[in-house]
């Protein structure tokens, strides 16, 4: 698979799981790229380490369900955040604000 092939499959693979589970590990099992080249990938094309970009999309992600009104604690759970706290200090990093 040519290399092109594969950061193609690298980011599927990211917005086809972002409410599961993501490691490195997985991401490297499914791509065939190597942790190595995975954080260099995604920090070369987004600027960001591979789990902050995860992190960040998954932020994004949850937006439409703040707008609707849902429960902070739901959007959390949704999104693969532990606990709410998490995901309100993670927002918090991310826009400069609570999700409240």
């Amino acid at each position: 698979m040519a290399i092109q092939q594969k950061i193609k499959a690298l980011f599927a693979q990211i917005e086809n799981n972002l409410s599961a589970p993501l490691t490195l590990s997985a991401l490297s099992e499914a791509t065939g790229l190597s942790v190595f080249q995975i954080t260099r990938l995604v920090s070369r094309l987004t600027g960001l380490p591979p789990m902050a970009y995860v992190r960040a999309r998954r932020l994004a992600k949850s937006l439409p369900q703040l707008y609707r009104g849902d429960a902070i604690l739901a959007i959390a759970l949704d999104w693969g955040f532990a606990y709410e706290q998490s995901y309100i200090r993670a927002f918090r990093e991310v826009y400069g604000a609570t999700p409240a």
